[in-house]
């Protein structure tokens, strides 16, 4: 494992391992959770995390992808650096964060890059000849200083950019640089140089950004990998983690995985996210040797959905389990309220990237030619870009836009969020497997100009009035549309003077939803399993 361990603000420790799994552990080595990243690959990944303002997970692959991961081990969004954002990964780099969530990330081809609190792509320029293998160094005066280093490593750059994206000024060393620059109390910049000697140069005279959440490598010149505490601690009661659902129609099955030889666990199912009543389905449960156990229970015909926790007095694991959904011919706007975690490299000869179109329309979905040609239609924030389904057996796909030569690998559906699908032919089901939010938080900047639109979903899978299932609260002058199918149309639901005017909106599991809002708003949807 080449990649450095990073603590959360609670004291979690992450880091990447073998077929890009990020993992969390509790401060006393115990597994709090892993999760394959959308990624192609099977090695170890040489990129280490940063974590941001909120104590999420901020990591990359050394292709040409960026993830945000939530403390609680769902993926939040990727972020794709193919053309023409460059087309390079990351190396042995971390990314930068700034005060503002700005995050600041050069790539293996030479290109220094902007990214979003959300993922979207900011500005990014290039140094012909030169690619970046050190991790950014951000000044309290907005001053980011970088190293490079040519092809065949004879010759180095130490730059220093504003975080507008303008070049600032350049200095070649004469020899490559793979360090990452340390920032002095004095604003004077430290780098090593692969011809054995240590530059120091004037930088602009503004020492370290200190008020950033990840201002340089390892966080600090002292390289503790340490966010800024905020108090709370990390402790696990012991509870296996759950990974690997799936659901064939017939049955629905799981991994899990904790201490040794731990015993006397017990298996709880709801088929209804809002009854609190769960039943128990299996007692007396022990890991073996190695720490794992499975599971697998018969699913009654006609059930849509049911979810697992594997507890002990106390003691509770998330939540796993299985949406079915029905797609009827036209449009639906649906979501996927559920995060994948399989461990694909070991399980599967082809390993499908999770929560991807490649995973989700293929591990637990029989597609067959009655779904040829279904397109997938997702927001970029000023348009749609979509694919279409082109395969037969086995879901193809074909882009346009952003999407242009997506394989299913590179677009994800994430819980928070939804997606038009639209299809002229027969009924068919989508199943979703997987674990179940514990807490997310969104943000919805304000709006000057015109009202932004968001495409949103409920992240977990329950039915309900959408105030008492999203946590989020209505503005004057929000509205909110949901989709139906029937009659293929938005209903509207605006609020004004503290009402809504059409009443209530109501949302079913797998729904979408649209906000309409010139309102800032920052909610919490959150849920906890009670068996």
């Amino acid at each position: 494992m080449t990649a450095n361990a990073a603590a959360g603000p609670d004291g979690t420790i992450y880091f990447l391992s073998q077929g890009c799994r990020l993992y969390a552990l509790y401060p006393d080595g115990q597994l709090r959770w892993f999760l394959p990243l959308p990624s192609n690959i099977i090695e170890i990944p040489p990129s280490s995390v940063a974590i941001t303002p909120d104590g999420k997970i901020v990591v990359g692959d050394p292709y040409r992808s960026l993830y945000e991961v939530n403390p609680d081990g769902s993926l939040a969004w990727v972020s794709d650096f193919s053309a023409p954002y460059g087309g390079g990964g990351f190396d042995t780099i971390q990314p930068v964060i700034d005060s503002a969530g700005e995050i600041y990330v050069g790539t293996v081809d030479g290109e220094v890059n902007s990214v979003g609190p959300d993922g979207s792509h900011g500005w990014y320029d290039t140094t012909p000849n030169f690619l970046v293998r050190s991790t950014p160094a951000l000044a309290a005066d907005g001053t980011l200083y970088l190293g490079l280093s040519s092809y065949d490593n004879t010759d180095g750059l130490i730059c220093a950019y504003r975080t507008n994206g303008s070049l600032l000024a350049s200095n070649d060393l004469g020899a490559a640089i793979l360090s990452s620059p340390v920032i002095l109390p004095d604003g004077s910049i430290v780098v090593t140089a692969e011809n054995g000697n240590v530059y120091c140069l004037w930088g602009t005279g503004a020492p370290l950004d200190t008020n950033a959440p990840w201002p340089m490598f390892q966080h600090d010149q002292a390289h503790t990998g340490q966010a800024p505490t905020n108090g709370a601690s990390a402790g696990g009661c012991g509870a296996p983690f759950v990974f690997n659902g799936d659901y064939n129609g017939g049955h629905f099955y799981f991994s899990m995985t904790g201490k040794p030889a731990d015993s006397n666990w017990n298996v709880y199912a709801s088929t209804n996210l809002a009854q609190t009543n769960w039943s128990q389905v299996a007692t007396g449960i022990t890991l073996d040797g190695m720490g794992n156990a499975y599971f697998t229970n018969d699913v009654a015909d006609g059930v849509e959905e049911e979810f697992y926790v594997v507890s002990r007095s106390n003691c509770t694991s998330k939540a796993i389990g299985f949406v079915n959904l029905t797609v009827n011919p036209g449009l639906s706007l649906i979501a996927n309220q559920t995060y994948q975690v399989d461990d694909g490299i070991l399980i599967h000869s082809d390993f499908l990237p999770m929560n991807t179109l490649a995973a989700l329309f293929g591990i637990s979905n029989s597609w067959g030619s009655a779904q040829s040609l279904a397109i997938i239609s997702k927001w970029n924030g000023t348009g749609f870009d979509s694919v279409t389904n082109v395969g037969l057996s086995f879901p193809s796909w074909s882009g346009s836009g952003l999407f242009a030569g997506a394989r299913g690998e590179d677009i994800t559906m994430v819980p928070g969020t939804s997606v038009f699908i639209s299809h002229t032919n027969d009924t068919f089901p989508i199943i979703f497997n997987g674990l179940l939010r514990e807490e997310q938080v969104f943000q919805i900047q304000a709006s000057t100009n015109r009202p932004s639109t968001n495409f949103l979903s409920a992240t977990v899978p329950e039915a309900g009035y959408i105030t008492n299932i999203t946590g989020y609260r209505p503005l004057n002058g929000d509205t909110i549309m949901v989709w139906t199918n029937a009659v293929s149309a938005y209903g509207s639901y605006p609020f004004v003077s503290n009402m809504w005017t059409n009443g209530t909106p109501y949302l079913h599991v797998g729904d979408g939803f649209v906000l309409v809002t010139t309102n800032a708003h920052t909610w919490t949807n959150t849920w906890q399993p009670s068996p």
